[in-house]
């Protein structure tokens, strides 16, 4: 039975949605009051090259600047948009290997996985389709076409950052960015030259390694990483993994008004699985492996006090393959091999002028031109005969956006924005985007934004391939949104509260159908709607020295409103039924110790309540509700031997994934890592 409420439920929480993120505040202020109070100040960081041991909670929802969310750096009190910082130091404690593992506990993210490493992985933002995110590596975009992102493969080799911003942003990105974007900074060095190796072990036959370097001047910094990710996997036969990473960025500086950074990321890896669709153990030679370069160019030059002109360039290739040979001699029957490989090739340009017409006010004006092709073959070998089929495709997209950004008085930011996307296939679009946020004398902050968002159709639903019939004629998919949020500083700033509330419809969503009018008919038609709207709540905490707490909690109320052709016992869209794989409720609380700037140690609790997913071991693969559960992770540091000179540092590191061992699915059918343990070591030194 859905554990979906009742539509007067629904309506209720819609309409008390801010009030009750008021109410929150309210109710939790006095005793925070009181709590900061005894609170004491924390101490700054820690300065061995190994380890930065700063105690004040930085994992999420950082102050400082912000450059996502209007693509030039901007005080936070400034963004309408709620938004989600990771930086160095939360990452390097985290341990994390994959970025998907730290997405995981990002407020109204789900992460779903289909097994261990090296499974396809996707990410459901604010109750969104997953290929409404747009994922960019230092301003390059690397979503393929259509929008989709595999994050399974995404090492934390090289960033140094990442940020995290929800809500539709078209206006600036274009396609794919429905629900939010996700960019990956890469790292880069400042002083004199560092070098830092990192070297771990844990079960599973797992092995990580990597290294880094890097340094600089007020003229070039430089930087560079190489990592590596080995295991034996969790399943009993065929699920070995491997990735390879490497990332570096070099920047230039020659006078005050000139800055040219090149970055570039490249990404290989092989993954073994014996699972068929439905998540059986069934093959003994079935891999997947891929191949993933992204190059980007940046430049700025200032033109005068109030001028400032920026040029992005990137370029994305992407590599893919899937190999099933026979089992053996006997493996005749069905369809016994397949060989498919594909490549998709994206070019990006974009121009833009920043101008300053007044003190606390910024027009943008800009460009952009996107090319994308793919190339996409495969072979299979059944009982009926062999099979071929190929697709080879390609689009082009122009576009010119303007954004205001304004703060008329203390503490008021005014922000508006409109593009028009003019696209080969779909042809032309328009988004929008405004907001307002202000800050009270007493540190209360409040926002409301609302806007729109586009995602382009994918080549196989425009072009077809494969006895797919393509439709040339398709919209895009969009979405209206709107959202307000609050957020309270108290205790001088020791503990922080925030809520927010939003609203988002999807309309055009594509959708497949065999059922065609007639025989010659397309496969993809625009029918589905939906919506989600949903509250995030969460609060950061300093209760002691050396102790940093924080938590957040979402609730997700999404729901299909059209169906379309898909009305069987195994839709995708049921009407009046929730969406698939979006839990209604899920949180992550944390604690971190840090004492004397010795090391960290981080206990955090991640949350996903019950969701509905697709049981595909049966015919038809029928709607079945996931149970929810909480899973544990402990991850710390200690300092061994301080940074000193002529000294390298030396940390030893553990990371315990899923620490009590709870067996939980992501995805039907596929059963999520038990207990994983890593120990190992991280050394630094300055020359």
């Amino acid at each position: 039975m859905s554990r979906r409420p009742d539509a007067a439920t629904r309506r209720s929480f819609a309409a008390a949605g801010p009030l009750v993120a008021a109410a929150l505040l309210m109710g939790l202020a006095r005793p925070a009051a009181a709590v900061g109070r005894a609170a004491a100040r924390l101490p700054g960081a820690d300065s061995t090259t190994a380890d930065t041991t700063s105690s004040r909670s930085d994992t999420v929802r950082l102050p400082g600047l912000v450059v996502t969310a209007y693509r030039l750096p901007v005080p936070r009190d400034a963004v309408v948009s709620d938004v989600t910082v990771l930086d160095s130091t939360a990452i390097r404690r985290s341990g994390a290997i994959h970025v998907l593992d730290l997405l995981r506990r990002v407020p109204a993210a789900t992460v779903v996985q289909s097994g261990s490493w090296g499974s396809p992985a996707s990410l459901f933002l604010r109750g969104g389709e997953s290929n409404y995110v747009k994922v960019l590596v230092d301003g390059v975009p690397v979503n393929q076409a259509g929008g989709d992102f595999d994050f399974s493969t995404l090492t934390t080799a090289g960033v140094r950052r990442i940020e995290v911003v929800r809500g539709p942003t078209s206006v600036l990105y274009g396609s794919d960015a429905v629900t939010g974007v996700i960019q990956i900074f890469t790292k880069r060095g400042e002083g004199p030259p560092r070098l830092t190796v990192r070297a771990g072990a844990g079960t599973f036959g797992s092995l990580d390694g990597s290294v880094h370097v890097g340094g600089g001047t007020h003229v070039v910094r430089y930087g560079a990483s190489v990592s590596r990710f080995s295991t034996d996997g969790t399943l009993p036969f065929n699920d070995q993994y491997g990735n390879t990473s490497a990332a570096g960025s070099i920047r230039l500086q020659p006078d005050s008004g000139t800055r040219a950074t090149l970055t570039g990321r490249y990404e290989a890896f092989t993954a073994h699985f014996p699972t068929d669709g439905s998540g059986r153990i069934v093959d003994r030679n079935q891999y997947r492996d891929g191949r993933s370069l992204v190059l980007g160019l940046s430049a700025t030059r200032s033109l005068g006090r109030k001028v400032t002109a920026h040029l992005q360039a990137g370029t994305h290739e992407s590599w893919s393959g899937l190999h099933d040979a026979p089992d053996g001699p006997a493996d005749t029957s069905g369809y016994y091999a397949t060989a498919s490989t594909g490549r998709q090739t994206r070019r990006d340009l974009d121009v833009r002028v920043d101008v300053r017409p007044a003190d606390g006010t910024t027009v943008t004006v800009g460009g952009a031109w996107d090319h994308e092709a793919g190339l996409d073959s495969s072979v299979s070998r059944s009982s009926f005969g062999p099979y071929e089929s190929r697709l080879d495709a390609g689009r082009h997209d122009l576009a010119g956006y303007l954004q205001v950004l304004s703060r008329p008085v203390a503490g008021l930011a005014l922000t508006a924005g409109a593009r028009l996307d003019d696209d080969a296939t779909f042809g032309r679009f328009v988004t929008w985007r405004a907001g307002a946020a202000y800050r009270f004398p007493t540190g209360t902050r409040l926002r409301v934004a609302a806007g729109t968002g586009f995602k382009e159709p994918t080549f196989l639903e425009n072009f077809g391939g494969g006895g797919i019939r393509g439709n040339p004629a398709l919209a895009p998919e969009h979405s209206r949104s709107w959202e307000v949020g609050i957020r309270q500083p108290l205790a001088a700033g020791r503990l922080t509260l925030h809520a927010t509330w939003f609203e988002q419809r999807f309309r055009d969503i594509i959708q497949f159908t065999f059922s065609t009018p007639t025989p010659d008919a397309p496969n993809y038609l625009n029918v589905p709607s939906a919506v989600a709207r949903g509250l995030e709540t969460g609060f950061e905490l300093n209760p002691l020295p050396y102790l940093a707490l924080q938590g957040s909690y979402t609730y997700l109320d999404t729901e299909a409103l059209d169906t379309g052709f898909d009305i069987g016992p195994d839709a995708t869209f049921v009407r009046g039924s929730p969406l698939l794989r979006r839990p209604t409720h899920s949180g992550a609380l944390s604690a971190t110790w840090s004492p004397n700037g010795h090391g960290s140690l981080t206990l955090s609790l991640t949350g996903v309540g019950p969701r509905w997913d697709r049981d595909f071991s049966v015919v038809p693969a029928d709607r079945v509700e996931l149970p929810g559960y909480l899973r544990t992770d402990l991850a710390g540091s200690w300092t061994l031997v301080r940074t000193a000179p002529g000294r390298p540092g030396l940390q030893a590191t553990l990371r315990i994934d899923n620490l009590l061992d709870r067996r939980y699915l992501e995805a039907v059918g596929y059963p999520a890592r038990g207990r994983t343990i890593f120990l190992g070591a991280r050394a630094g030194v300055a020359f």
